[in-house]
């Protein structure tokens, strides 16, 4: 999904399955990408909302993602949409040379606990 406004895109957010295994069948991976200037304008909560809504009407019971450490907009965007943090990769991704810390976090959807 898409947040623009006059044909410019302001954020992007997707789902994507998980693992492909039985075992892992109803858990979602999410990507979501706000533009810069864009953050702390609500972009971020409203792609949230949708993808949620999104994810449980497919049934999906759980979302994962994964960023940057570093990054404290994405923290904050979780906390403020009821994902939880359950760890951090310690030098997971090397970027521009330099290695970095990724958060790991969930988010249990409610109305589809098995």
């Amino acid at each position: 999904m898409v947040a623009e406004l006059n044909n410019w895109i302001l954020g992007w957010a997707s789902l994507s399955p998980y693992r492909v295994r039985p075992a892992m069948d109803g858990i979602a991976e999410l990507l979501i990408y706000i533009d810069r200037d864009y953050r702390r304008h609500g972009v971020g909560r409203e792609l949230m909302r949708a993808v949620l809504a999104l994810a449980e009407s497919a049934g999906h019971f759980k979302i994962v993602g994964r960023f940057l450490a570093h990054n404290d907009a994405g923290r904050r965007l979780c906390r403020m949409t009821g994902w939880r943090e359950v760890g951090v990769h310690i030098k997971h991704t090397k970027l521009g040379g330099h290695w970095h810390d990724v958060v790991v976090v969930e988010y249990l959807i409610p109305a589809n606990q098995r």
